[in-house]
């Protein structure tokens, strides 16, 4: 799963080509002059797409338990 943000520098840029998906050849270039890196989170995570996993969030937050809430650790 790809559940990240990607920060670029604007110099990125000049690896993507009108009508490119980022994914592909972009990511390709950028990949072989070694100008990608990458910081592994270890932290709370959570996709919410579905009705049924927004259901599931509302339960963890209401029974006080919610690991997001970052600020309520002390």
């Amino acid at each position: 799963i790809n559940g990240g943000y990607w920060v670029m520098h604007r110099a990125a840029f000049k690896y993507m080509n009108y009508g490119e998906e980022i994914v592909n050849e972009p990511m390709q270039r950028l990949l072989a002059e070694n100008q990608l890196i990458a910081h592994r989170y270890d932290g709370f995570w959570a996709c919410m797409d579905t009705f049924k996993e927004k259901q599931h969030l509302d339960e963890v937050y209401t029974r006080g338990n919610a690991p997001w809430e970052l600020w309520r650790r002390k």
